[in-house]
């Protein structure tokens, strides 16, 4: 359980955590904390695993092979621990798992990071006539807590969205009359370039040039977008509504998860849903294939078209094709946590085999590290950077870049930002 002392006895938050299933023991002068992330790793091998916390700060890790892990806390606005009260996994006390026993206080500290406030500015305009959107909604989310920082872009177009902790987030506009899109000229937030915010910092230049929609019609879809593991609403998702492979109008949704998109000229579409940290959801389908169409038309509206999207998140590590067979195109993926401290896991697939390497580089473009360099069968891979260099120094905060390069097939590139 992540629980936080009452701030006047101490400054610092409490996990308790028993790793098979096991309730957690609250302390009577404590309130839960919600969504910390807690990650445990089986020392010598590249399994982990890792939950969140839910509302009441609680939280299971069940299934767990005997032996003997690593344990770690992270939680927005706290400095990561490893048990026992240490900051690197080097110095950590590993945990002893005897499936399928409990094992329980397990504990931490955290101490609050002291961060400044960062800014993401930019312009919104049409892609018509580049002219100024005037009302236009930009939402900056983190895929860290997916808590949406909600602005308005005002006559002369421009925008700041304003307060934002440090870190990574993925950015969307929309305005009535146009087609939504994340930054940078991405449909789905997959495909989203990320926007790094650092403390005391203004992040300028994140534009966007939304495309109109087209002639309007009459008809409404409407509905409501939760959480497939929750149930709870999701806000700020962008609802497509598709003809083929262009996209016919955009709505997003509520704090509510409820959406309405409205103007449909008669006809039949596919409905899907994109947000950030969830996997693109589709009404009565699995993809876009099998999706169910919904028509409008004929003085009918289509009403309880609701969507529920899954996590989109890693849930294991090391070299695996996973369940769903051999991938169908090469991917990189963003790091997580981002931001980070002391390590992070790099993701990525391979659809035919090739030599991989994956190189960690800075902000100047210098090499700082090799963690993959051999061949490798196709499959979905995930690597951990521990946050040091080729001889084993820590590295300064900052932003990093991580490259994947396979053959001459595939290369692509993300930042990443570590904080201490």
């Amino acid at each position: 359980m992540l629980n936080p002392y009452d701030p006047h006895d101490r400054e610092s938050r409490m996990v308790k955590m028993p790793l098979p299933p096991a309730p957690s023991r609250y302390r009577p002068d404590s309130v839960p904390l919600p969504r910390a992330l807690v990650r445990v790793f089986l020392a010598g091998t590249d399994f982990h695993r890792r939950t969140h916390t839910n509302e009441n700060g609680e939280f299971k890790i069940s299934g767990l092979p005997s032996g003997q892990y690593y344990v770690q806390a992270i939680a927005e606005g706290f400095v990561s621990e490893f048990f026992d009260n240490v900051h690197n996994r080097s110095n950590a006390t590993l945990v002893d798992v005897v499936a399928p026993d409990e094992t329980p206080n397990i504990d931490f500290a955290l101490s609050p990071r002291e961060r400044k406030r960062g800014t993401i500015a930019g312009l919104v305009v049409s892609d018509a006539d580049d002219g100024p959107i005037d009302g236009a909604v930009i939402i900056a989310v983190s895929p860290q807590n997916l808590r949406p920082h909600i602005t308005f872009s005002g006559e002369n177009g421009r925008y700041e969205l304003t307060d934002l902790p440090p870190g990574t987030y993925f950015v969307f506009a929309w305005a009535e009359g146009f087609i939504g899109e994340f930054y940078k000229d991405a449909k789905r937030f997959q495909n989203a370039d990320e926007v790094i915010v650092l403390p005391d910092n203004i992040t300028p230049g994140i534009d966007f040039s939304l495309q109109p929609e087209d002639t309007p019609g009459l008809y409404v879809v409407r509905g409501t977008i939760r959480s497939a593991a929750t149930g709870a609403p999701v806000e700020g998702a962008l609802v497509h509504a598709r003809v083929g492979d262009h996209i016919q109008l955009t709505a997003v949704s509520d704090a509510n998860g409820n959406y309405m998109i409205s103007g449909l000229p008669a006809g039949e579409y596919k409905i899907e849903a994109t947000g950030v940290g969830y996997a693109t959801g589709f009404f009565g389908g699995s993809d876009e294939t099998s999706a169910a169409s919904v028509a409008v038309g004929g003085g009918q509206d289509a009403a309880s078209i609701d969507l529920t999207l899954e996590e989109d998140n890693v849930t294991s590590v090391g070299s695996q094709n996973g369940t769903s067979g051999v991938p169908e195109s090469f991917a990189l993926f963003q790091n997580y946590p981002n931001p980070f401290n002391p390590e992070t896991t790099i993701k990525y697939q391979l659809p035919e085999a090739a030599h991989l390497t994956v190189k960690i580089y800075n902000i100047l473009g210098q090499e700082i590290r090799t963690l993959v360099d051999k061949q490798q069968p196709a499959g979905v891979y995930s690597v951990t950077w521990d946050g040091k260099d080729s001889l084993g120094r820590q590295v300064a905060s900052g932003i990093y870049i991580y490259q994947v390069k396979a053959g001459e097939k595939f290369r692509s590139s993300r930042r990443m930002l570590m904080l201490k």
